[in-house]
């Protein structure tokens, strides 16, 4: 079993994941790995077996650049969190979607207010241009003029 520091990130680590859990080197480093697994196919006497083999994942590392070639670090619980909470954020595309979502709602609102304002313009001028196309002989506007 590891080390008591091992033990307590792990155990805040499954509260937020059940998957995952921190695991000391031999470097001394504790890095956090995701439990996964990988489907392993064998053959025996001309049949095909598949089953499920453990396969942990690597996360990130506690160290000063959160890889396995940066210096150990002990970063705490809270920024570990947050370091999880980013990558599972952009793993899952939310990140990027959260960011188009956004530009697309305020292109929308964009355009609903300048239609707004167009509406509201033309509703106030309404009565300028009746006066100012009362007399005029709209008929004949369309008739090309032999020149």
């Amino acid at each position: 079993m590891g080390d008591s520091r091992e033990n307590i990130l792990t155990e805040r680590l499954s509260a937020y994941d059940s998957k995952l859990y921190a695991k000391r080197e031999h470097n001394g480093c504790i890095y956090v790995y995701r439990k996964a697994s990988k489907i392993v196919r064998f053959e025996h006497k001309d049949q095909s077996y598949l089953y499920p083999q453990e396969s942990p994942m690597f996360v990130l590392a506690l160290t000063d650049n959160w890889n396995v070639k940066g210096k150990p670090v002990d970063w705490g619980i809270e920024p570990l969190m947050n370091r999880i909470q980013e990558i599972d954020a952009w793993n899952r595309g939310l990140t990027i979607d959260a960011m188009i979502q956004g530009y697309e709602k305020q292109t929308e609102n964009l355009a609903r207010d300048r239609h707004n304002q167009n509406e509201a313009w033309l509703y106030d001028n309404r009565s300028i241009f009746k006066k100012t196309f009362n007399d005029t002989n709209t008929s004949n506007l369309n008739v090309k003029t032999k020149g």
